[in-house]
């Protein structure tokens, strides 16, 4: 099998292969990526097939960052950029308009700008409110199976740190190189982070059969949700850990999220990953939902209000409302939506 029909045969993977929408983002940012360096039109023709299939059959479009693409738009053919456009006007971000007319400019045999202004237009007029959550302590409690992995990678290496899970709470929300710092204070710095990141090398497998614990009534909070606005997902964890609360085994609702970013995967700050969020689903109005300070913090460098998850973790200096319970999220939402119109 040629290059090219391995990559058609993505396509058709992607068409009827039933995969989790983690595993169809990883694959889409594979072939993201491996779009700069194919020199093959051929080739290069059947991954813009195989990512156009992605976003046309699974609507995951605002999960890619479309970013290396775009910077070197000009280096790729008519049939590459034709599918490119289409991809472009399923994310329902207008700051892609300009764009997709510099490309049919480009182009001009191939006149579906219209279509394409069309469909960007109606997904950015129901995709520009958005909320954003933190993940621990606002979306699931994972303590306790995570502590219990990270106890036992500790027990291998030979050490006799344990830690409780009073103290996994206190971790929560907090930056790698943070939680490195509180749980080997005595090491250097290179030997803290190399061990707790053996520690989450295991968590993330024994997550993958012991799974945290959903609040009550969030499925249904979630889904009535998702019908006003965007949903997403920001954490200061590492690459991989938002998947394992994505997992379609135990999460019935992973479809109504849009978006997920985090720390360990763009080095930003949660802040940041808020704006990158924001960005890429051109959403104009939003709110985060945390439950620490860390969360309060990173909405405000946001520019954003930001709710507190009372029933999560930790406590906070201020925040524009607070729940109790996730089940008054609908209604505290709308409220604040509209004192922003």
């Amino acid at each position: 099998m040629t290059r090219d029909q391995q990559f058609d045969a993505l396509s058709d993977l992607f068409a009827y292969g039933g995969r989790s929408v983690s595993e169809l983002i990883r694959c889409g940012r594979c072939v993201i990526i491996r779009t700069q360096s194919e020199q093959d039109p051929a080739v290069l023709e059947a991954m813009f097939h195989a990512l156009h299939t992605l976003t046309v059959s699974c609507d995951i479009a605002p999960f890619l960052d479309l970013s290396p693409i775009i910077r070197k738009w000009q280096r790729f053919d008519r049939e590459c950029m034709d599918y490119f456009c289409e991809i472009l006007s399923l994310t329902g971000n207008l700051k892609y308009l300009p764009l997709i007319a510099e490309i049919r400019r480009k182009y001009p045999d191939i006149d579906e700008y219209e279509l394409e202004r069309t469909e960007l237009e109606y997904r950015s007029y129901h995709m520009k409110k958005g909320i954003l959550f933190d993940l621990d302590g606002t979306l699931w409690d994972s303590a306790e199976q995570v502590i219990e992995a990270w106890n036992e990678t500790i027990r291998r290496e030979g050490r006799k740190e344990q830690f409780t899970v009073a103290d996994m709470h206190n971790f929560m929300g907090r930056t790698i190189e943070v939680i490195a710092a509180m749980m080997f204070p005595e090491e250097p710095q290179e030997e803290q982070l190399r061990l707790l990141y053996r520690c989450t090398e295991n968590e993330h497998a024994y997550l993958a059969d012991h799974y945290g614990r959903l609040f009550e009534g969030e499925e249904a909070v979630m889904r009535t949700l998702a019908k006003d606005y965007v949903l997403g997902i920001v954490s200061n964890c590492q690459d991989g850990y938002i998947e394992r609360y994505l997992n379609p085994k135990e999460n019935a609702f992973t479809d109504v999220f849009s978006d997920l970013e985090c720390a360990g995967r763009t080095g930003l700050s949660k802040g940041q990953n808020i704006r990158l969020v924001m960005e890429r689903q051109g959403i104009t109005d939003c709110i985060y939902v945390g439950d620490t300070q860390g969360d309060a913090d990173a909405a405000k460098e946001a520019g954003i209000p930001f709710i507190h998850a009372a029933y999560g973790f930790g406590k906070v200096d201020a925040c524009a409302a607070s729940l109790h319970d996730i089940r008054e999220l609908p209604e505290t939402a709308a409220k604040l939506f509209a004192g922003l119109e």
